[in-house]
């Protein structure tokens, strides 16, 4: 994405004498060739001389160029320090132009440092003072940042609008000249977000308007602009105008002489021939040129990943002696450098290498160190250095371990369990559990109390069932085909639509993934920790033989996306007053305010209908509950009020609404809400909003919408849900959906569930209660699609929190008016006798 840096402003510094000036002018000059960390060096050491000098229009600047260093080189809390203070200086002096730079630089710092807030505010304070003194090339700047800021938050709408601003403002002043280096930043940000949105079409459009014409553009930003819309055009399935284009950005990279940039665009043409155009020998060549590159350069990072790059491409040409070569060079080389995602990949590069030689205990051995280095550095680990739709995703190396481990056929229960939950969830254990120690299966059943856990594995040609109560467990090891992949799909696809067509892929699967565990007949309540595709499947539709009854008649379910949430501390049960607010729900959203982004061109949008029976649900629920409730319903159902106090503490928290789950995207997933008078952007909940959320004290979040348990699936972490994000934002439970519900019958099964919560039951004996009641019904509603795609995540086991009721308060009151009136009445009779 191109952004435009935070600004250094010209300072305009009249020549003084004295050594303080003299050390920032050299301290300048080596910035200025490029001498970063010499300068940050001369920086740090002219500091207490331009203190001790008084002057502070010099400390000023020389804190705002200094921090700008910080920034550069990483150092986000000095940034951050320097500009604060430095604004400070500048604001004493009625400097705004520079106030305005030292805004930007505290606006950047906090951006990264993943403070928003206070990045926005740093942000918005430099735009109005660009404002105050006229500063149209400094408003377009602060304005771009700002969007960046929202981008970065997944408030794609927000980021919209100060992008279109930008743009708006960069085409009112055409005749200045920086004004078309402007624009066409904001056309490339804008073409980049409509890309994050999935509007490819628009996206591309608005990259060849910042590509017409001569270029005001630097070539670093050029150059990246082509790469980036050669990636588009392999979205769009162009791999022969994606390499064009490539190839346009290479060269301008080759001639400024920009290696690392032109390596990268390199990398991309590999990736593109091998996986586009099944040119092995094309791939092969451009990862060598990338590695020429890298060597002429001496850059050791980039000499592993080429390595690591065309390894890859003679693995995939089954060249195992030239693959196993550069792996080996790789290895060595990340070792060298430190680069632990590097080893790791080279690993398990080797690992397969030595599985194809036949040597699968050599295998495991060098997969576990593999996971050795993942665990050992994780939370540093990230996605971006590594383009992953080419080289090994972590959650392939776990996958490989576990099926190594179980081809060997005698495990340790505890090492195996632990690899299941290494290779899921991670990124919610972390958010939930910290980054503690191994998961201990003898923890987890300890947890257990009378349920039975059902874990659940799938792999390359392979399955597994891995089945645990508090003191007994089982792995089942079970083949896993495309026959397996294709029965899930056939009966999901047949409840969704209410066809009878669904009860003989359930027999199937239903054998398949419950038949052999014993401890199934008598479990009451069963969590469920699924896989792979077993995500889209409503177990509770399984029966573990033909002709047997449904799981749901027989136990309660609910779902873990990893058996590690059991080990979360129980909550504090402690009574609510009952003036205090026990229930927040939104629905019924007006479909009549125009949107920012047509509905129907959003990948997944329809055009909404209203949802009449949504208001009548949360009246219902409302009704059920003994505690305070507030509903926003209509032109009231506004996001805002969940970014309020509103949800601050409230146990409950209801959207009866409509919804998208994006399943290539789950950044792009939504909610739909009523748009907030004069803020359009407000129509939508994005995904990565809800974990902006502080839900310590929700109880149960439910989600009465389409497909909210839907969503993109991502090897190792699983499908990215609303329900991941309400349970990362801290919430204890989730009721979402599989698919798409019909307004009337979700409201009167909202209903049931509600009024069985109320009376303390917990919460998946609840939902049972609500399906079940659904299921005796003698009509079309106890087919599964009415009722089987409600789950329940997290905690089923719990009933929600009780609530002091008002009549009990009125007993007590009454029982202690009695007490009262006992004492007193005995009391004047004793007095009687004295007398």
């Amino acid at each position: 994405m191109v952004r435009v840096l935070p600004l250094l402003l010209a300072m305009g510094m009249a020549a003084q004498s004295g050594s303080p000036f003299r050390k920032l002018e050299a301290a300048r000059e080596m910035k200025q060739r490029g001498a970063s960390a010499e300068a940050a060096k001369a920086y740090d050491a002219l500091m207490p001389d331009v203190r001790a000098s008084g002057d502070r229009k010099l400390l000023a600047q020389a804190l705002l160029e200094a921090g700008q260093l910080s920034l550069a080189a990483g150092d986000y809390p000095r940034a951050l320090v320097r500009g604060e203070e430095a604004g400070k200086l500048f604001d004493s002096l009625h400097d705004l132009p520079n106030q305005a730079a030292a805004g930007n630089l505290a606006g950047s710092a906090q951006l990264y440092r993943g403070d928003y807030p206070a990045s926005i505010a740093h942000y918005q304070n430099a735009l109005e003072l660009d404002r105050r003194q006229g500063d149209v090339k400094g408003e377009i700047t602060r304005l771009t940042n700002l969007a960046g800021v929202f981008f970065f938050q997944g408030k794609y709408l927000d980021a919209l609008e100060y992008y279109q601003a930008a743009l708006h403002r960069a085409v009112e002043n055409a005749r200045e000249p920086w004004s078309a280096n402007r624009r066409q930043i904001a056309l490339t940000n804008l073409a980049v977000l409509y890309e994050q949105l999935g509007q490819n079409q628009q996206a591309l459009l608005y990259y060849r308007q910042a590509l017409a014409g001569e270029s005001a553009l630097q070539t670093a930003e050029r150059g990246q602009l082509l790469s980036n819309a050669g990636t588009l055009y392999r979205r769009l399935g162009d791999a022969v105008k994606a390499l064009e284009t490539y190839r346009e950005a290479q060269k301008l990279f080759a001639h400024e002489h920009l290696s690392d940039a032109e390596i990268h665009v390199l990398q991309n043409v590999g990736i593109a021939l091998a996986l586009d155009m099944q040119d092995a020998r094309g791939a092969e060549q451009a990862f060598t040129a990338a590695l020429v590159e890298a060597g002429a350069t001496a850059n050791r990072r980039e000499i592993v990943l080429a390595h690591l790059f065309r390894g890859e491409a003679y693995f995939r040409a089954a060249r195992w002696s030239p693959a196993k070569a550069d792996f080996a060079s790789a290895l060595e080389g990340a070792r060298a450098i430190g680069g632990s995602e590097e080893q790791w990949t080279a690993l398990y590069g080797l690992a397969r290498i030595q599985r194809r030689e036949g040597r699968p205990q050599d295998a495991l051995a060098t997969l576990r160190a593999a996971i050795g280095v993942i665990e050992a550095v994780r939370t540093g680990l990230g996605t971006s250095s590594l383009k992953t739709e080419f080289l090994a995703n972590k959650r392939d190396v776990y996958d490989a371990a576990i099926g190594l481990t179980l081809e060997a056929g005698a495990f340790d229960p505890e090492l195996l369990f632990h690899l299941f939950e290494q290779a899921r969830a991670r990124n919610l254990q972390d958010a939930l559990r910290g980054t503690g120690g191994p998961v201990s299966l003898k923890a987890v059943q300890a947890r257990l109390g009378d349920r039975l856990l059902l874990e659940y594995w799938i792999g390359d040609g392979k399955s597994a069932i891995f089945w645990a109560t508090q003191s007994a467990w089982k792995c089942i090891p079970r083949a896993w085909n495309t026959a397996d992949e294709a029965a899930v799909r056939s009966m999901v696809a047949a409840q969704r639509n209410g066809a009878e067509g669904w009860r003989e892929p359930a027999n199937r699967l239903g054998t398949q993934l419950l038949g052999q565990v014993p401890p199934l007949a008598n479990a009451h309540h069963i969590v469920i920790v699924p896989d792979g595709a077993l995500y889209q499947v409503p177990f509770e539709t399984l029966s573990p033989a033909p002709g047997e009854p449904m799981l749901i008649q027989k136990s309660a379910v609910s779902y873990l996306p990893a058996a590690a949430l059991l080990l979360r501390p129980a909550p504090n049960v402690t009574y609510l007053a009952p003036w205090s607010r026990q229930f927040l729900g939104f629905g019924d959203p007006l479909l009549d305010a125009p949107a920012v982004l047509p509905r129907a061109v959003l990948p997944g949008d329809v055009q909404w209908a209203r949802l009449p029976q949504s208001a009548r649900e949360l009246k219902a629920i409302a009704a059920a509950l003994p505690g305070r409730a507030t509903i926003h319903a209509g032109a009231d159902n506004q996001k805002r009020y969940l970014f309020g106090l509103q949800a601050l503490g409230t146990p409950l928290l209801h959207f009866a609404t409509h919804a998208v789950a994006d399943t290539i995207d789950a950044n792009r997933s939504r909610m739909l809400f009523t748009p907030q008078p004069g803020s359009p952007s407000s129509e939508y909940l994005f995904r990565p909003e809800v974990q902006g959320l502080s839900l310590d004290d929700a109880d149960l979040v439910t989600l009465s919408a389409c497909d909210t348990e839907g969503g993109a699936v991502v090897r190792g972490e699983g499908v990215q849900s609303f329900s991941r994000s309400f349970l990362a934002a801290g919430a204890r439970s989730t009721v979402t959906t599989l698919w798409r519900v019909e307004d009337r019958a979700t409201a009167d099964f909202m209903q049931i569930f509600y009024q069985h919560l109320s009376k303390g039951e917990a919460k998946a004996e609840a939902l049972r209660a609500a399906k079940l009641s659904f299921i005796l019904h003698r009509g079309p509603r106890a087919q599964p699609r009415y009722w089987a795609a409600f789950v329940l995540n997290g905690d089923g086991q719990q009933p929600i929190r009780p609530v002091f009721r008002w009549t009990w308060i009125a007993a007590l009151l009454a029982l202690s008016l009695a007490i009262a009136v006992t004492v007193f009445s005995r009391y004047q009779r004793r007095h009687r006798r004295t007398q």
